[in-house]
């Protein structure tokens, strides 16, 4: 049977959040997902977009840019536990297109110097940003 969440608590997470929905706040989101993977309270309030007035719905798209890089850790990290991948070894094994990687060596406001990478990247030190690799900017 799915875990469902009382009347009780429902209305009090809606309560919480028809408050925080004030003007100059950013909109959230938020969902609760029960450990069966239910979803047991999905709700919006307030606006995506300040300038537009565009207003949030349950299924908005964000930007999340760099936050990214906390869930691909975790991911990274869980594959490592379990085994799948090594965080030391040539991570072109599983991204061939990254063997032959150029790497920055200088990097000046109007010019930007790169060579062949001297060893593999790895997955270590993508994580923790040592491989060299610059921005495409």
């Amino acid at each position: 049977m799915p875990t469902q969440l009382s009347a009780e608590a429902l209305q009090k997470f809606d309560i919480l959040l028809d408050h925080y929905a004030e003007p100059g706040r950013p909109g959230t989101v938020v969902g609760i997902v029960s450990r069966e993977g239910d979803i047991v309270y999905q709700r919006s309030v307030g606006l995506k977009n300040v300038e537009t007035g565009e207003t949030l719905t349950d299924d908005s798209v964000f930007w999340i840019a760099s936050c990214t890089k906390m869930v691909t850790s975790i991911a990274a990290m869980q594959l490592v536990e379990t085994g799948l991948i090594d965080l030391n070894e040539p991570v072109y094994r599983y991204l061939p297109e990254l063997e032959d990687i150029q790497v920055m060596v200088e990097s000046t406001p109007s010019l930007i110097k790169t060579r062949k990478a001297m060893t593999p990247i790895t997955l270590r030190m993508l994580l923790t940003h040592t491989s060299g690799w610059g921005y495409s900017w």
